[in-house]
């Protein structure tokens, strides 16, 4: 992998890359747009809802998450269950926001690729309960917090023509 050219310094500090060759313009195979990190990073902070996506046991799962683009991670609330067993477990995880026009058959997604981990520290719980973060379920209330640490964050876009 090579570095991700990003005058963001937090990016480079947590190893965001971009897969070498995979820079943004016409992927020839496909003919979709490759986003630049710049552009995911982009549509990740202007999002709120996302897939998690992990293993339960050998089998994948994918739900829908608020969330929120905080110090260069997602983040989210969460209570007992399996979303929060990955993050104990430290699974390695996606995450995925996509923007779909159903009249003009255009869209994009981004694919973040990290660690999911428990937000344990007082300090960070505190800066994000100042987030806008919140579960639409309201009962019962999640108090805790997962960070997805990326490793990798690649996007794509289609427009028709």
């Amino acid at each position: 992998m090579t570095a991700a050219s990003n005058p963001d310094p937090d990016l480079e500090h947590v190893g965001v890359a971009e897969p070498a060759g995979d820079q943004p313009g016409i992927d020839e195979r496909t003919g979709l747009l490759k986003l630049s990190l710049d552009q995911c990073v982009e549509v990740l902070a202007s999002s709120s809802i996302g897939r998690i996506v992990f293993l339960d046991g050998d089998q994948p799962v994918a739900l829908p998450v608020n969330y929120g683009w905080f110090e260069e991670s997602v983040v989210f609330r969460t209570g007992e269950g399996l979303k929060l067993t990955a993050a104990i477990e430290g699974q390695r995880v996606g995450f995925e926001v996509d923007d779909i026009d159903h009249s003009t058959l255009s869209g994009l997604s981004v694919l973040v690729k990290g660690d999911a981990r428990v937000v344990e520290n007082w300090a960070e719980q505190e800066q994000l309960e100042q987030l806008d973060v919140r579960p639409w379920q309201r009962q019962p209330w999640r108090r805790g917090w997962v960070r997805v640490v990326p490793i990798e964050i690649t996007g794509r876009k289609l427009e028709r023509q």
